[in-house]
């Protein structure tokens, strides 16, 4: 059959068949996006030293510029899980700027335990009291809590202001006051008939479910329970036990941090009681406490605490690269300090695209603070491919000419995958969680970065150590000369262009005999064809569930907090609140609809109760009690007598929004309780807040209103989460669906044989499905780590299967055997070395104490083994049995055809001789 030569020196069937007019198309796709990168690359090789100097200042300069303008964090987990305008988001939103509501303070939580014993007793009371007034006599105590609405609102209707918080807790039987409680209380009887009591000092109702933990008896008790005209309890109203004292004190929120700094000076003294505690003798009470803050500060300490694992990643690349570059024989021909300058490369990159991130103001969250021990691992591959073909090519042509043949050789496969993974992590971005595209915001351009780094910096490296070898300078001690006897004529050998493999080609070229042997290859089908099956089951287990003990550090006090809340105290975790807003709560028809509400929450699995305090219900009865006096007046008129009460102000004055001109409810809130609902049961959580959600939806009063502008509706900060979770699986989905797709394109686009797409999808499909059950092997769950974990390996398993797949079709062996051992006895060691570098980059991460890096170190140990296994195993074999044969292409390179030529012939002797084995 006849050819003929394309433009740049391609060659194809002049008699073209359908495998050689797909080569051609791709070609001409190609061509300029390779010659731009060729272009790149000979500016690159042929001014090194400037390039090398110019990538170290800019780096340095962008991240720097990066820290000092636009420099963000964002450590606000309800804004970094919830989805972007989900229900919650614009409840939320509501809240803070429309709604007219008091803001939310910042609950800092007290418990005071005995480890399940009964903590009825004077000296339980006392600890209370204790831990109380440790966070009372914090400085800036009652300064912070002057700026209450409760104390705004006193100041104006009293002329004075309480320096104090609202304070929830068994002190408010004695009004908070420690010497009220030494003077009354003199034996444990005492105290447990002052806490039996139906009100608080001020007259306010108890809820016993609200100050005690699993109180007995646990109904509440109402004022009937008193006998006539004494202070006499009935025997049966008395508490007979309780195991905890759970207490909460309400800081304001501020404009600065004046609350923030409140709360880690109390946060640690808080912690200093509770050590001394512990400390005492024969002392059974323990304290648990749980700020505002805490969460997101103990989160962060356990990544910070992990940061040291950052630059041992850094030490454990510079060991290994300058192991793998290394020559012990000659110290010439070694190449270790490249190795060093190839990881250089990788932190240049990492600085240079986080540098742009600061600068345009993309948060910096506690999650983007992984992504670089995955680039450590992952952006030395393309660094392994450019240096074994440049060190193919033959040492008698000048250093510009070799890189440029090497890009040539490696380019083409070097830019899919840079393109496939930037692709798979730009389309992350599209994701509708805040913690997923930041995470993605960071890491796309940073792919980017690191393979114009690669074709620049590194190329420039390359360039500069080939002039020292020809220099006969040593390596790593550049300043000095050889003295070995013979390394010049080491150095001339070292020029053949037929020169000795190196022990890892070797190695590959006997694997490659081996695993083309027929025995093996049914073998190796068998065997992946099996663990496919095996993992595809092992996925559909996979379950999600999350704890939130996973995102703390060893022993953290936030821990223990939510075990002791999980253990001893009930109904407080989740209380979410009711709203009613813009609707005329003077209409009788509209507190029907307000009361049916309720009662319809109640009959979701979540709620079994009535809220125990509720506005509406004791205006109604305050309205019917005092009839005659309130006749004549309108409604806004009466709910200003009903506030007049000192109990019922105490009691919703922050729960009623009202026109200040008119006196009109504009919004006003109510709050019930969650008591059948699993803190760890990710699913249960997902099913409750789709049904308070289609509950809220079939209201009469919230038929056609589009989200977010709700009537009627329940608000809890958990919702964030939890909506997070009920989105989770689709995101997940979605993400996997749109990376292959934009494999696929890619691989169509890149690869010169339409076959190649669909190697490609089908092992990056295999390798995902693998990776899933592998992860659920491994005792893993679908929760927001993993689901960051999985949506970086889209775009990083392709790398495993692309190189192999384009090398495979650009070999010019004329039978398939021999163009899968030309395959792995070049790009096939690179794959190798590369799959080891990812791993030896995670494997700090093993020895985290967040459960966080440990996650991501299951699931890049997976897909380490799994997709080295499936490119340099599985692949191989399809490829040696189903492979294209016909040689479409041929690559035209800084070359005489005669190089060309005999490399042809070389091959198919080769491919020949295995062809007969």
């Amino acid at each position: 059959m006849g050819t003929r030569k394309l433009d740049d020196g391609e060659v194809s069937c002049e008699n073209p068949t359908c495998g050689s007019r797909w080569a051609e198309m791709v070609h001409k796709i190609r061509y300029p996006v390779v010659r731009v990168v060729l272009a790149i690359t000979r500016h690159a090789a042929t001014h090194p030293r400037a390039y090398v100097v110019g990538t170290l200042l800019l780096s340095f300069s962008t991240v720097i510029l990066g820290l000092f303008t636009n420099f963000q964090v964002d450590t606000n987990q309800d804004v970094l899980w919830s989805p972007v305008n989900s229900y919650p988001v614009k409840h939320n939103d509501w809240m803070n700027d429309e709604s007219g509501f008091p803001e939310q303070p910042r609950d800092f939580f007290i418990t005071i335990h005995a480890n399940g014993a009964n903590v009825l007793s004077k000296e339980g009371v006392s600890r209370v009291f204790e831990a109380l007034q440790t966070v009372q006599s914090t400085v800036g105590y009652d300064d912070l809590c002057a700026l209450t609405e409760l104390a705004q609102q006193k100041e104006q209707t009293e002329n004075q202001a309480p320096r104090t918080c609202k304070v929830s807790s068994v002190s408010q039987f004695w009004g908070d006051d420690l010497s009220l409680f030494n003077s009354t209380i003199f034996t444990d009887q005492d105290a447990i008939s002052a806490l039996s009591s139906p009100f608080f000092s001020d007259g306010r109702p108890v809820d016993r479910k609200r100050v005690f933990g699993l109180a007995q008896p646990q109904l509440p008790i109402f004022e009937n329970a008193i006998e006539e005209g004494g202070n006499i309890f009935s025997e049966e109203i008395l508490l007979t036990s309780a195991v905890s004292y759970p207490c909460v004190i309400k800081l304001p929120r501020t404009t600065g941090t004046k609350a923030e700094d409140f709360e880690e000076i109390a946060i640690a003294k808080m912690l200093k009681l509770r050590d001394t505690w512990e400390s005492q003798e024969g002392n059974i009470f323990r304290l648990e406490l749980f700020a505002d803050r805490s969460f997101d500060d103990e989160f962060g300490r356990s990544i910070i605490k992990d940061i040291p694992l950052l630059p041992l990643v850094f030490l454990i690349m510079t060991i290994f690269c300058c192991f793998v570059f290394a020559n012990f024989k000659n110290p010439v021909l070694s190449q270790a300090l490249l190795g060093f300058g190839a990881v250089v490369t990788v932190l240049l990159s990492i600085l240079t695209g986080y540098g742009l991130m600061f600068i345009i103001g993309v948060p910096f969250t506690s999650l983007t603070q992984i992504f670089p021990f995955i680039m450590f691992g992952v952006g030395l591959d393309d660094a392994f491919v450019i240096s074994g073909a440049f060190n193919r090519t033959s040492n008698k042509k000048d250093s510009v000419e070799r890189m440029m043949e090497a890009m040539e050789d490696v380019g083409s496969s070097v830019i899919m995958t840079t393109l496939t993974t930037s692709a798979a992590f730009a389309l992350g971005c599209t994701s509708t969680i805040p913690a997923v595209y930041w995470l993605c915001l960071y890491a796309f351009p940073c792919v980017l970065i690191d393979f114009l780094y690669q074709i620049t910096f590194f190329t420039a490296l390359l360039v500069i150590d080939a002039h020292r070898i020809k220099a006969n300078k040593l390596d790593c001690v550049v300043c000095c000369r050889s003295s070995r006897s013979g390394s010049e004529e080491d150095i001339q050998q070292r020029e053949i262009p037929e020169r000795s493999k190196t022990f890892t080609e070797n190695l590959m070229g006997r694997y490659c005999d081996f695993l083309m042997k027929p025995w093996v290859k049914v073998f190796v089908l068998i065997s992946f064809t099996a663990m496919l099956g095996g993992f595809a089951y092992s996925t559909s287990q996979l379950e999600q569930f999350f704890d939130y003990r996973d995102l703390l550090p060893n022993g953290s006090y936030v821990a223990s907090f939510f075990d002791t809340l999980n253990d001893y105290a009930e109904d407080l975790a989740f209380q979410p609140e009711v709203f009613f807003r813009d609707v005329d709560v003077s209409d009788p028809e509209v507190q029907a609809s307000m009361n049916k509400y309720l009662s319809d929450l109640t009959t979701l699995d979540s709620i079994t109760e009535l809220p125990s305090f509720f506005w509406l219900q004791d205006f109604t009865a305050f309205e019917t009690t005092n009839q005659a006096a309130l006749a004549g007046m309108t409604f806004e008129e009466k709910l200003t007598e009903f506030l007049a009460d000192p109990v019922f102000f105490s009691l919703y004055a922050n729960d009623i929004v009202r026109d200040p001109n008119t006196g009109v409810v504009t919004a006003s809130r109510t709050k019930v309780i969650m008591d059948n609902v699993d803190g760890l049961d990710v699913r249960n959580q997902v099913k409750t807040i789709k049904d308070q959600r289609a509950m809220t939806k079939r209201q009469p009063i919230n038929e056609g209103l589009g989200k977010g502008n709700w009537h009627f509706f329940t608000f809890l900060d958990l919702y964030f989460i939890w909506d997070f979770y009920a989105v989770a699986v689709e995101e997940l989905i979605l993400s996997t669906v749109l990376g292959v797709v934009a494999v696929v394109i890619i691989s169509l686009i890149f690869i010169p044989h339409w076959s190649g797409s669909i190697f490609v999808t089908l092992l990056v499909s295999m390798l995902y499905i693998d990776l899933l059950g592998f992860a659920q092997v491994a005792g893993l769950h679908i929760n927001s780590v993993t689901y960051i974990g999985l949506v970086m390996s889209i775009g990083l398993m392709v790398d495993y299967v692309m190189h192999i797949v384009v090398t495979y079709f650009e070999s010019s062996a004329p039978t398939r055997e021999g163009k899968v051992c030309e395959t792995l006895e070049t790009i096939g060691v690179s794959i190798l070395i590369g799959g080891t570098s990812t791993f030896l980059g995670v494997v700090p991460l093993a020895f985290s104490s967040s459960d966080v890096f440990w996650t991501i170190f299951i699931i890049f140990l997976g897909l380490v083994i799994l997709g080295v296994g499936n490119g340099l195993i599985l692949l191989p074999v399809l490829l040696s049995i189903v492979g294209p044969l016909e040689n479409v292409t041929k690559k035209a390179k800084f070359l005489d055809s005669e190089s060309d030529q005999e490399k042809d012939e070389h091959w198919a002797e080769h491919g020949s001789e295995i062809g007969d084995a």
